[in-house]
């Protein structure tokens, strides 16, 4: 009898703590709740608690029924008395987290760094069953810890009974930076989600709105305006297609503190009219239908879900081979990928897709079939589910006491995998 068959037995649902910073909008925060709506209810009793604030994929959460509850930690800056304050209330969330797990929790699922690492210091006071650390980007920026931070990490890499890492790279990343034995860490993938339909801008509103003349292509990218993710490089790239393709735009989705260098490199080459700083979007999976191709020229992903939506969407994507990519991106079959800051690579690739419409429609083809295959929504709760009932399959006297009635009540509207 497997794991599974056995963990069937039981005759009350596993519960499940999800436990990360918020709920805004962004793409591990909608693959999270994505998943906790779609977990059978007669397996899993599912509930929230976030670290700092809530945000708006709470609500479809909390109209499904499942709890969403905030614990109030603050960032310990400023004066004196404002870092006191900030300890405090931080104390007094701690204190709130052990009382709101204790004896309410079986699993807790933890998708970030101070999430992962608030559950494996408090587990001696919850008592949870099963403990699972999530890996969404690679850890290099856990070179720069100090003491403190270093002696947590490590107590929470103890204290977790799986891993779970979004890509293979992030898998290989953590076995070398975090020396953890590769059989801890499970790879489970995020999910292509639907684009919700409802006020979707129109394709030639849009393309009006950034200036585009008719048949002019759109280069689309989409990524917060901050280093690493090579926009200063797309910025060069749109001056180099200037003069040979005047009807080209190139629209940079994003917001962050990159925009005051990238609105002058902007304005050194001219390129007012040819790239647009478009902004932040709660959602930008809108704004796909609009671009005509995706570019993406990071130089350091984990598994970057604007990759896995711009290939959903059907558009042919011109990436670099950062991290994950090369598992969402077929080189050749379903987009291109060019090395990591190579400016001449970039251009030689964008301009293949721009010469050959019948090239840009086949690998924007393919690339939605591919990843709507290898990256279903069905594949991501079938997965999870298999981790999460082999972690408690393993946990010393699971399935031997007496039934318990769930953290919280059967969950209404919420959908079925």
């Amino acid at each position: 009898m497997t794991q599974s068959e056995t963990s069937l037995r039981d005759p009350r649902p596993i519960r499940v703590q999800y436990l990360t910073h918020s709920l805004d909008m962004g793409g591990s925060e909608r693959q999270m709740v994505e998943l906790a709506l779609g977990l059978p209810q007669d397996r899993f009793a599912v509930s929230f608690t976030l670290l700092r604030s809530a945000g708006d994929l709470a609500t479809p959460l909390r109209e499904a029924g499942i709890p969403v509850r905030v614990l109030g930690f603050r960032r310990t800056s400023g004066g004196p008395r404002a870092r006191l304050s900030a300890l405090l209330a931080n104390a007094r969330a701690i204190i709130r987290y052990v009382a709101w797990t204790r004896g309410t929790i079986d699993l807790v699922d933890a998708w970030l760094l101070h999430a992962y690492v608030l559950a494996a210091v408090a587990r001696p006071l919850t008592g949870v069953r099963a403990l699972i650390a999530g890996r969404r980007s690679l850890s290099d920026f856990k070179d720069g810890f100090g003491i403190v931070n270093r002696r947590l990490d490590e107590l929470a890499r103890r204290r977790s009974d799986l891993i779970i890492a979004n890509s293979e790279f992030v898998r290989d990343d953590v076995v070398v930076r975090e020396r953890l034995d590769r059989t801890r860490i499970r790879v489970i993938r995020n999910a292509v989600l639907e684009t919700p339909a409802a006020g979707m801008p129109e394709r030639g509103d849009l393309r009006r709105r950034w200036g585009v003349p008719l048949g002019g292509t759109v280069i689309g990218c989409v990524a917060n305006y901050k280093p690493l993710k090579g926009l200063e490089l797309i910025v060069n790239l749109a001056a180099r297609l200037a003069a040979r393709h005047p009807d080209v735009r190139v629209v940079l989705v994003g917001e962050g503190p990159l925009r005051p260098v990238l609105e002058r490199l902007i304005a050194e080459r001219r390129l007012q009219s040819r790239v647009i700083l478009h902004g932040s979007e709660a959602d930008a999976r809108w704004l796909y239908p609009a671009f005509d191709l995706a570019v993406q020229a990071s130089e350091t992903e984990g598994l970057p879900n604007v990759v896995l939506e711009a290939a959903a969407a059907g558009l042919p994507v011109v990436a670099t081979d950062a991290g994950g990519t090369r598992e969402i991106v077929r080189d050749g079959l379903s987009g291109l990928i060019v090395p990591i800051g190579d400016l001449d690579a970039l251009e030689s690739a964008v301009e293949r897709l721009l010469a050959d419409p019948a090239l840009r429609a086949a690998l924007g083809s393919a690339a939605a079939r591919d990843v709507r295959d290898r990256f279903s929504r069905e594949r991501l709760i079938g997965a999870t589910i298999e981790a999460y009932e082999d972690v408690m399959a393993r946990t010393p006297g699971w399935r031997s006491g007496s039934p318990t009635e769930p953290a919280h009540g059967r969950r209404r509207g919420a959908r079925r995998s």
